[in-house]
């Protein structure tokens, strides 16, 4: 086979996500789902990267995220959570920040104008509670909800929405 068809498995980060048959005899299969594959031309590209598997939320696969050089990452980002869209005080603080004027080139004034807003974004989040504690209690309960019992149907249905 040739070198540029041959796949190669990617190093792998976090938990190791198996597939269970619910089979408690001779017939219990366990399987390794969610792998990436990538070609030499990839290894060559991009030598260190590795993937991290989430919790699978509403199937038996995994979202994956890959991960390249970490010496490139930047120092910080701009957080925005849509839900602040919908708040009353929104308009008004965005137009406040955006009206100023700002000299130099475009990319600049729109970095300086997000980062004037970081502070109000976050004083509007903490007054209305935080949301990434909320999100990870209920991913944490979903995590422990999906793990009980590894392949027994739990007392309770899980639905969405």
């Amino acid at each position: 086979m040739p070198a540029r068809y041959r796949a190669h498995t990617r190093a792998y980060v976090w938990r190791a996500l198996y597939w269970h048959n619910c089979s408690r005899d001779a017939r219990s299969l366990w399987k390794r789902l969610d792998r990436l594959l990538v070609n030499d031309s990839w290894m060559e590209r991009w030598p260190d990267t590795t993937y991290v598997s989430l919790s699978a939320r509403t199937s038996d696969h995994s979202p994956l995220v890959l991960r390249g050089d970490t010496s490139t990452r930047s120092t910080g980002m701009f957080r925005f959570d849509n839900y602040l869209a919908r708040t009353t005080e929104f308009i008004p603080s965005v137009c406040s920040i955006w009206r100023h004027h700002i000299v130099g080139s475009a990319m600049y004034a729109i970095t300086r104008k997000l980062k004037a807003l970081k502070p109000i974004f976050r004083a509007q989040r903490k007054r209305k509670g935080d949301l990434s504690t909320n999100v990870s209690l209920a991913k944490g309960f979903l995590d422990s909800a999906q793990t009980v019992g590894r392949g027994q149907a739990l007392p309770y249905p899980i639905t969405s929405g």
